[in-house]
């Protein structure tokens, strides 16, 4: 009885089982939708969390000999934010 089982049995694999988390050809449906209907706007909350950490960078950089941090990097962040968005 697969209702019997709690969700950890149900989803522990058997030895030598194959494990495929996502098909590749699922991943890139997903991919192609996301950039066709997900455009997300960082809100004034997230700005503010990436803005700080990239003060904190640059103050960091002056204090440790560490390559200079620049609007590239910043620019980097809000890249990642937004990808991490569309998942």
């Amino acid at each position: 009885h697969e209702h019997a089982r709690t969700l950890a049995q149900r989803l522990q694999l058997n030895a030598g089982q194959p494990w495929d988390p996502l098909p590749p050809i699922i991943m890139r449906k997903y991919i192609a939708y996301a950039r066709k209907y997900c455009h997300p706007i960082l809100d004034d909350g997230a700005k503010q969390v990436i803005q700080d950490f990239y003060l904190q960078l640059r103050k960091r950089k002056n204090f440790m000999d560490s390559t200079p941090v620049t609007t590239r990097q910043l620019e980097a962040l809000i890249r990642l934010a937004e990808a991490r968005a569309k998942l």
